[in-house]
């Protein structure tokens, strides 16, 4: 799994008066391989911001390098790159088997392997029973842990995770946190998780970075911070 480096990575927006804003700084961090690390910040502090630059999704200034290897130009596939993203992005008429199988399909992957694989990744996220439902007859936090069972069955090197439980029903946070660690652990992924809360990033992650206007302040261990369970991250309401 790859070591992310950041060198001077500036995005700036173009507002509608053609005035510019600046959405990330020079920032400077590196993401360790094979763990998972949060970027915390409030709403406009540039974490999808730095999301969208790692997956190509806009133009930027500075460097992103992938093992040494400056990715710019690459795309997702040559980047061996998963997002799992805020809104849910299942196909509404494929079943959960289908819409998990939909990467390996693209692959032209045979039959029997694809079964396989859709068997043993809904076996680890405890779906097996939901295979032949369609997402409409999901709950929110069900629908994403198919997303999330998508994003890593072709095992990515990296995986963004722009905060994956912000449209999950309140009550179904706390079993979708722990099976979202569970997974990232089980598959040493390198793992960049968006999120606003702090005990949550504490939870999830080995190391939590903040990030404000567009600059990272600081970077600790989450060990360092304290140490949380899924239970204290959400209240029995799912409220943090």
């Amino acid at each position: 799994m790859p070591k992310i480096d950041i060198k001077d990575l500036s995005v700036t927006y173009l507002g509608r008066k053609k005035q510019t804003f600046p959405a990330l700084i020079d920032l400077n961090c590196s993401f360790p391989n094979g763990e998972v690390s949060a970027v915390m910040g409030e709403s406009g502090s540039g974490k999808t911001t730095l999301l969208r630059a790692l997956s190509n999704q806009l133009d930027y200034d500075g460097t992103i390098l992938s093992d040494g290897v400056d990715i710019r130009g690459l795309t997702n596939k040559e980047r061996r790159l998963a997002y799992v993203q805020q809104e849910f992005a299942l196909y509404p008429h494929m079943s959960v088997f289908d819409n998990l199988a939909f990467p390996l399909k693209l692959e032209r992957d045979s039959y029997d392997f694809i079964t396989s694989k859709v068997n043993e990744m809904a076996a680890s996220l405890n779906i097996s029973y939901l295979l032949t439902r369609k997402p409409k007859q999901l709950s929110t936090g069900q629908i994403q842990k198919v997303c999330l069972g998508r994003a890593l069955i072709k095992n990515p090197d990296l995986i963004l995770l722009d905060e994956p439980l912000s449209n999950v029903d309140a009550r179904q946070k706390e079993d979708v946190l722990r099976t979202i660690k569970s997974m990232l652990d089980l598959y040493k992924v390198t793992a960049i998780y968006i999120t606003h809360n702090l005990k949550e990033a504490i939870y999830i992650a080995s190391n939590v970075y903040s990030l404000e206007n567009g600059k990272i302040e600081w970077v600790k261990k989450s060990s360092d911070l304290g140490v949380v369970d899924a239970s204290f991250v959400f209240d029995k309401e799912g409220r943090e």
